[in-house]
């Protein structure tokens, strides 16, 4: 505070809780608050400091709502984390984040970029990205972690139920993602439907056929019954044909597949027509 008032600003508690809010962001408070106050002479540093100063503020005396700087700095940790693939530390950080943004959701809000641009004061891409980049993250930490997994499958459901007016190739990856997440930690008849359900609407599209083959018949399976199962699967999914075979290397994967079968005594051939 000894500082702020160097500068020849006033520090005003009630004021600062009562009128933060419409502003957002900490540093926009700052910027049309305080800066005005601060002295001509004052340099670069001294303006930082200012900026900083409202950011530290706005996390003692109202955490609630967080600035967009709190959001920010969630979203940040969790990026950090993810490039070291450090996917569990990741994804705590980045269901924080969600957490504290959730609440400033309105239904209006129904696509990443008109809630990034209005709540976050970032471009439409990036809210856009980080659901896809958390869900990959969540995605492998759930088979690590079982009661982080719950929690992650409740949040892809909260982040699909929020976004409802994006793209289907937005949407159906992270509804794949969420049904691997329930399998892994127990959930597989609901994982399975949710799947059967994705292959349904969107037969033309190989990615649900792919998630729950690899789901029945992981690499390397020694299960007779769940290999000819997903071979069947994706010789259905072949048959389609689905649009983006090449994409998901469909025959690669077939082949693999009865690979897979021959090695443990099945009749590949056999599965075709299964």
């Amino acid at each position: 505070m000894a500082r702020l008032e160097q500068l020849g600003i006033r520090v005003d508690h009630d004021r600062f809780v009562a009128e933060t809010p419409r502003f957002g962001s900490a540093v926009r408070w700052a910027r049309e608050t305080w800066l005005p106050l601060a002295p001509a002479h004052a340099d670069v540093h001294a303006r930082d400091f200012v900026a900083l100063a409202a950011c530290e503020l706005w996390r003692r005396w109202r955490p609630e709502p967080p600035s967009q700087e709190s959001l920010h700095e969630l979203l940040l940790l969790g990026e950090d984390h993810a490039e070291r693939h450090e996917d569990i530390a990741a994804t705590e950080h980045w269901i924080r984040f969600w957490e504290s943004l959730r609440p400033l959701l309105t239904p209006e809000l129904r696509t990443t970029g008109a809630a990034g641009e209005l709540l976050l004061g970032v471009d439409a891409s990036v809210l856009f990205n980080w659901a896809s980049d958390f869900s990959m993250a969540a995605t492998y930490a759930a088979g690590q972690d079982a009661a982080l997994g719950r929690r992650v499958a409740e949040v892809q459901g909260e982040i699909l139920t929020q976004f409802s007016a994006e793209a289907d190739s937005w949407r159906l990856p992270l509804v794949c993602d969420r049904a691997e997440v329930l399998y892994v930690t127990g959930e597989r008849t609901e994982a399975e439907r949710i799947l059967l359900e994705q292959i349904e609407a969107h037969p033309t599209s190989a990615g649900a056929y792919v998630r729950l083959a690899e789901l029945w018949a992981p690499y390397e399976s020694k299960d007779r019954e769940a290999i000819t199962r997903s071979l069947a699967l994706l010789d259905q999914a072949a048959a389609r044909p689905v649009k983006d075979a090449a994409d998901w290397d469909l025959a690669l994967r077939i082949k693999g597949l009865r690979a897979q079968l021959r090695a443990c005594g099945g009749d590949a051939r056999k599965a075709i027509t299964v």
